[in-house]
């Protein structure tokens, strides 16, 4: 009887153990796919007339005794840039080559601490989408949600990036 209990108790703990395998790949699609949408959002705009980027960023040679969260690096008299939706929609194809290929879930999550934010918003629809960079992980938040690191996210930005803004900027990226 004990060798009974013994392998229904195994065969339970595998289905469970397989069932959280195939649960967390999905998971990770579904957060995948929710950030892309809602950048989407902004790639598929006919009218840009509404939209705006907004940029703020904390120089490399600044140290902080904490992590920053996003509210305490717009409130920190970080750079701060805005950038009309002409212009975003000038480099639009910088937003468009994002793919859910770039949007990797972090396997343990950390703490944001952000030097570099921006977001996307719309008159009409209001936050379309945002950025926080970085984590202690080097990772990034997009919407809340944190994804591995990858370049595109900055890359994004560097158009509209006044030459202050990447000299303050520099050392923090050689570091990456």
């Amino acid at each position: 009887m004990n060798h009974q209990k013994t392998i229904i108790l195994g065969f339970l703990i595998f289905v469970l153990l397989a069932l959280t395998i195939l649960v967390g790949y999905g998971w990770n699609d579904t957060l995948s796919e929710k950030a892309l949408s809602n950048i989407s959002k902004l790639t598929e705009t006919e009218d840009f007339d509404d939209i705006s980027l907004t940029i703020y960023y904390l120089s490399a040679y600044v140290e902080t005794r904490a992590p920053l969260s996003v509210d305490d690096l717009i409130e920190f008299h970080s750079g701060k840039i805005v950038v009309d939706g002409s212009d975003v929609e000038e480099h639009i194809d910088l937003f468009k080559q994002i793919s859910k290929d770039d949007l990797i879930p972090v396997k343990k999550t950390s703490r944001v601490n952000a030097r570099v934010y921006y977001v996307v918003e719309s008159e009409k629809e209001g936050k379309l989408f945002d950025v926080a960079m970085w984590s202690y992980n080097s990772s990034v938040f997009i919407n809340g949600i944190e994804f591995e690191e990858n370049d595109i996210f900055f890359d994004i930005i560097m158009p509209f990036l006044t030459e202050d803004a990447k000299k303050d900027l520099g050392i923090h990226l050689d570091s990456e």
